[in-house]
């Protein structure tokens, strides 16, 4: 039997009309299940999207709460999410998030807050299970990234107050992973990186302004890796690549001082970083075995340069005072050495290269130069 639907009364039309949306809806909730939407604005001008559109995600939670001048915010949930949730707090003007992202993840979660205005957020959490994600903004001209990419059970904090600081958090195939970044003051910027680590923990702290702290660790097991820098126009940067057992961590208190910390290649290794004064200078680098470092500077323009290679290394090394300069370097085997110069202006070479070294070396006074070669 053949209906001519043309021919039909216009409230016949109607009304199959109305079933076949009705149909459509119900099909579509087969698929795109209990997922939930709640959007409050106050204000003017403020702009909220939301997107759970793909057929199939189910049982997400969307929460957008605006209050204030222009602000925006958008928003989606899609390819197979489920039971994830974003919630998304804006108070003030001009506050924007470019993406909040939940794509291909189970049970992962975003709780963002920007209080201030020009404040700019971003995060993606792709293939991940479990991951959770915090911000926390308050000031203007803040801007801050959150990255989780096939991670696992991990979690991503920045906290930011004050003016123009830059946050931004990526991790990858690791599991476990924690990272956290919290910034006091202007001008401050933190990065960090992590890739395939396993136990891994990234901690960034900064207070003043200027500060820049830069934060890598790649194929590492059970990481530890922490910079704390309070004062003006510190640079910290500490890098672990492909060890296991890792410890690093680097503490300046001050201004002008830079720090530049690299494990490569590392085993059990440690390095602890630590620096109070002014312009003081320390480089370090070691790749495997039993690795450790200590390099620990007081005062006005101390300089550390220490390279280590191989074997069962170990360097600690102290200066208390001011244009004190030491640089060292070990190559292989059981290697040791310890340095410590107390004064002015001291200056000390040490170079050991192959089989059982060891050495110690101790300055105190003005213009001492020192001088060890095995």
């Amino acid at each position: 039997m053949n209906i001519d639907l043309f021919a039909l009364p216009a409230s016949q039309k109607y009304c199959i009309a109305a079933l076949a949306f009705i149909f459509i809806l119900l099909c579509g909730q087969s698929y795109a299940e209990s997922n939930s939407v709640f959007l409050s604005q106050f204000g003017i001008g403020n702009l909220g999207t939301a997107d759970q559109s793909d057929p199939t995600t189910r049982n997400n939670t969307i929460i957008q709460l605006q209050t204030g001048i222009n602000n925006t915010s958008e928003i989606t949930q899609v390819n197979g999410t489920s039971d994830s949730a974003i919630k998304h707090v804006q108070v003030g003007i001009g506050n924007t998030t470019t993406t909040l992202s939940q794509d291909n993840s189970t049970a992962v979660y975003l709780n963002i807050i920007q209080i201030g205005s020009e404040n700019l957020m971003s995060s993606i959490q792709l293939d991940s299970n479990g991951s959770t994600g915090l911000l926390s903004q308050l000031g203007q001209a803040n801007d801050a990234t959150i990255l989780h990419i096939n991670s696992s059970n991990d979690k991503a904090i920045i906290f930011q107050q004050g003016f123009s600081n830059i946050s931004a958090i990526n991790q990858f195939q690791g599991s476990n992973n924690n990272t956290f970044m919290a910034q006091y003051g202007s001008s401050n910027m933190a990065i960090s990186f992590q890739f395939p680590s396993s136990h891994s923990d990234i901690y960034a702290t900064q207070y003043g302004a200027g500060n820049s702290a830069g934060l890598v660790q790649q194929l590492n097991s059970f990481d530890y890796l922490s910079v704390l820098q309070l004062g003006d126009n510190n640079i910290g940067n500490a890098t672990q690549l492909f060890g296991s057992n890792n410890t690093l961590s680097t503490i300046q208190l001050g201004s002008h001082n830079l720090s530049s910390t690299t494990q490569i290649n590392t085993s059990f290794s440690k390095a602890n970083v630590s620096q109070t004064g002014i312009s003081n200078l320390s480089t370090a680098q070691q790749t495997g075995f039993f690795n450790g470092i200590f390099i620990g500077q007081i005062g006005i323009e101390n300089n550390t340069n220490i390279i280590q290679d191989g074997d069962f290394l170990s360097a600690n090394i102290l200066q208390l005072g001011t244009l004190n300069t030491i640089s060292a370097e070990q190559t292989g085997n059981l290697n040791t050495a310890f340095i410590a110069q107390l004064g002015i202006a001291n200056n000390h070479q040490l170079s050991q290269s192959a089989s059982n070294n060891s050495a110690l070396a101790l300055q105190t006074g003005t213009g001492n130069n020192g001088s060890i070669s095995q």
